[in-house]
This record gives C-alpha cells, sequence and structure tokens, in this order.
C-alpha cells in the first residue's frame, strides 16, 4: 500500500498544481481584461432603427468588493452594477401669446440647479426656454434578495434614479440560459467525485 500510496502521489501532486496553475492564469486573465476595461472609452453608435447606442467593456472584480451603498444594501448578493449618466438638452422652446400682453416688458435670467439648468425669457409675446438641460445618473443593481436569512432567494433588478424628479414607469429583465446538462449538476459531479475517491483508495491498497 505504501509504494502504491507512493506512485500515486506525484500524480496527485501533479493534478493539484495544474488546476492551481489554470485557476491563477484564468484570474490573472479577467484582472487584466477588467484593467483594459477601465481604460476603454464608451463608443456611442446608431442601431438599424436610427437609435442611439452606448457601448462599454464589462469589468470583473471578486464579489467581495462589492460596493455597500443604499442602491446594494436590499441585495443579500450582488451580481451586477451598471451606472449611466445622461442628460435631455434642449435648444429652445417658445411659446407664443395667442394674445399679447397690453405692456411692454422683458424679463430674462438663468436658473441651475443639480437636477436641471435653463435660461429663460419673457416678454410681452410670450416666453421662451434657452439651452435647457436635464441631468441624471442611473443605478442599475442585478443580484439576490431574501425576505430573511434562510428564505428562498429572488433574483432581482433594482434601478435607481438621482434626480429626484425622474421615475422609472416601466421595467423588464430577460436572461436566456441554456438547460443544464445532466454532467453539470451538482448531484454529478458529487457522484463523480465520491466514485473517483474510491477507485484511487482501492488502487492504493
Amino acid at each position: 500500500m505504501k509504494n502504491k500510496l507512493i506512485t500515486w502521489a506525484p500524480y496527485i501532486a501533479i493534478l493539484f498544481l495544474t488546476a492551481a496553475l489554470f485557476a491563477k492564469c484564468q484570474n490573472e486573465k479577467t484582472y487584466k481584461a477588467s484593467i483594459n476595461a477601465l481604460q476603454t472609452e464608451n463608443k456611442a453608435y446608431r442601431l438599424s432603427d436610427g437609435k442611439t447606442a452606448t457601448s462599454t467593456a464589462v469589468i470583473t472584480l471578486p464579489k467581495k468588493q462589492a460596493p455597500k451603498t443604499p442602491e446594494t444594501k436590499p441585495f443579500a448578493k450582488v451580481e451586477s452594477i451598471t451606472k449611466e449618466t445622461a442628460e435631455i438638452r434642449i435648444d429652445t422652446v417658445y411659446v407664443p401669446y395667442k394674445d399679447s400682453i397690453d405692456c411692454t416688458f422683458k424679463r430674462e435670467g438663468q436658473i441651475v440647479v443639480k437636477e436641471y439648468s435653463f435660461k429663460y425669457r419673457s416678454d410681452q409675446n410670450g416666453f421662451g426656454l434657452q439651452n435647457m438641460i436635464i441631468r441624471d445618473s442611473i443605478t442599475l443593481v442585478h443580484g439576490v434578495k431574501r425576505n430573511w436569512f434562510l428564505g428562498p432567494e429572488t433574483r432581482t433588478v433594482d434601478i435607481s434614479h438621482s434626480n429626484k424628479y425622474l421615475k422609472t414607469t416601466s421595467l423588464s429583465h430577460v436572461e436566456y440560459k441554456d438547460p443544464v446538462k445532466w454532467y453539470e449538476t451538482s448531484l454529478f459531479k458529487f457522484g463523480a467525485g465520491l466514485i473517483t475517491g474510491v477507485m484511487i483508495k482501492e488502487s492504493i491498497k
């Protein structure tokens, strides 16, 4: 038995070493890809229907680095966070009065707050807004929620706005996954590991 154990020992060591090196290489590739993603600029392009889309590379980090923020607090597990900064820009809006006011006047100025900014002008003929900008930062969190510590898991997507005047009126999230293969199930992996362990044990007797 001792001789068989000595014979198997190098193979077992090589197996574990190879697995460790493979995992290290995969982690390094993921880390380098994330560094490249941080240095990649967003790309804007037009879809076939004329809509504008923005694309960015995905950054992959260890789950333990998921930030603790008000947006992630409701989640038991955070799987991804998407952040977007958006602006609505309107050059000019002018509203003429149907009947002019029977006096001559002019008022103009500018309003700048966190959520929006614009210039305005009003006189006896109507009023107008120029250079209107509405700002918003959107945070989308995808993960798992539980009602209590041992409760059932529910996969959820939350979206929040920094602009208090904006709200989401509709939200949907669809994931497309292939059915789990029989050899990918936890039961099969457990059985395969158990049988392999028994075979190794019997071979070194």
